[in-house]
């Protein structure tokens, strides 16, 4: 007689494993999206995120008015939120103050003297890295009037609906902060083919936020940003921020909203990068014509405005 065999327990076997998969799923979920006391392992950026209560003892404040909300490297501008021309910036020509690493289309280029710096540094890294040197950049500041020249241009190309999804309202565009240019691929002929980030030049979006710059404009991210594909525009947010935003795949927007979960007077936003840099950040709210923004007594900190509501405190621990 042959011995009989156990009835199959495939199915339910299968019904366990999914649904342990389903638990497994929900945790990284959770995880993901940092509740306080949370954190989150080193992925593509090498920057670990957490959150938890102030490590950062005593505090002082500092007094800071509505209009020193439109100021820093973390402000928003875009068809919702206006820029502020302040009275007195920190432009200064990339011409005169860049490196050997890469070329300007003119002159005439300025940039906010943190963006020149770093990207003097970027560049020169992939130059070394990639062993050349054909950069340009071709767009940085744009006063209003550059601005509405450029979409005057774009309407007589694309008319009118095309164009402003390649072109921002004057008063609304990035390029009037001087952190944000274009850039293209200099050739010995003067001209510049559109620049994608690709091949060789892909180092630069694999790296770009270890010195502090963003890809603003991303095609997955356009029904947010409102503004089509633009892979030559580079954004300065500094570090950890641009580091955060490539790791979360934030956008400028949605980073700004992030930040607003980790308020003064809750858990902060822990950050530490590959090189062991450690960062506390927390959002403070603009309040009345006038507030004092509470800030660390003894340690490195810089406040930016969100041009939004309030400001963004970055402690280096």
């Amino acid at each position: 007689m042959m011995a009989k065999h156990p009835k199959r327990v495939w199915l339910p076997l299968a019904i366990v494993l999914l649904l342990l998969a389903g638990i497994v799923t929900c945790m990284w979920t959770l995880n993901r999206n940092l509740l306080p006391g949370s954190s989150r392992s080193p992925s593509g950026t090498g920057i670990h995120l957490g959150s938890g209560t102030s490590s950062s003892g005593e505090y002082n404040t500092v007094p800071m008015g509505q209009d020193d909300i439109h100021q820093g490297s973390l402000i928003l501008v875009n068809n919702d939120y206006a820029y502020s021309f302040p009275e007195d910036d920190q432009l200064v020509s990339v011409y005169e103050n860049k490196n050997k690493s890469y070329q300007v289309s003119t002159t005439h280029i300025q940039l906010q003297k943190q963006f020149v710096s770093q990207f003097n540094a970027m560049m020169e890294d992939f130059s070394a890295a990639q062993g050349i040197k054909d950069i340009i950049v071709v767009s940085g500041y744009r006063s209003k009037d550059d601005q509405q020249a450029i979409v005057n241009q774009k309407i007589q190309q694309l008319g009118k609906e095309e164009a402003m999804r390649w072109a921002a309202v004057p008063g609304y565009s990035e390029h009037h902060t001087g952190l944000a240019a274009d850039i293209g691929i200099y050739t010995s002929d003067g001209k510049s083919p559109s620049y994608q980030g690709q091949g060789k030049y892909a180092w630069i979006n694999e790296h770009c936020a270890q010195y502090g710059f963003v890809l603003r404009y991303q095609d997955d991210k356009k029904d947010i940003t409102r503004i089509a594909d633009e892979p030559w525009h580079y954004r300065y947010v500094g570090v950890p921020h641009a580091s955060i935003m490539q790791q979360e795949n934030l956008c400028l927007e949605e980073y700004t909203d992030f930040l607003k979960r980790y308020p003064y007077d809750g858990d902060h936003l822990t950050a530490s990068d590959e090189n062991g840099k450690q960062y506390e950040i927390y959002y403070f709210p603009a309040k009345g014509d006038s507030m004092n923004v509470p800030v660390p007594k003894d340690k490195e900190y810089w406040i930016s405005g969100n041009n939004v509501d309030g400001f963004i405190v970055t402690v280096q621990l």
